[in-house]
């Protein structure tokens, strides 16, 4: 193996590309973070020429994702949420967050049980509820 952990490189029909240890890859996968993509392997690609070329490629690439962030992810692509923040505290994540706009017809109490951590913000114009933002936090 040239690097050491698996790494691969995938090109996306846009044309980005994104570079993925194993682990981070399968993540993905399981929680349906990538959609159409060619995936090559860069540990087979790069010794192949590191044996014909004596070449010694390096790669300085890791990225750890915790769980709750790759969570989050998913959770952001899936459900109708406006927008994700990622806070650090001492340099390192601390908590995650996602606001929702919802319907001025749901019953704030019933949004109470969902979440034990959560911001429920209700504004309210002549008798009536016009805005009702849901925020979600979840900690590392």
């Amino acid at each position: 193996m040239v690097f050491n952990k698996p790494v691969y490189l995938l090109v996306f029909p846009d044309g980005t590309l994104e570079f993925l240890e194993y682990s981070e890859y399968q993540t993905a996968l399981a929680l349906q973070l990538v959609g159409s993509h060619v995936n090559l392997s860069l540990n087979d690609l790069l010794g192949e020429i590191q044996v014909k070329k004596g070449a010694d490629p390096h790669f300085p690439f890791q990225i750890e994702v915790p769980p709750v962030v790759a969570e989050a992810f998913a959770s952001f692509k899936e459900e109708k949420y406006d927008s994700l923040a990622i806070h650090k505290k001492n340099g390192e994540i601390d908590r995650v967050e996602m606001n929702q706009k919802l319907s001025p017809d749901i019953k704030p109490l019933e949004l109470l049980s969902q979440s034990e951590n959560q911001d429920i913000m209700i504004k309210k114009r002549e008798g009536q509820v016009i805005l009702l933002t849901q925020r979600k936090i979840k900690k590392v």
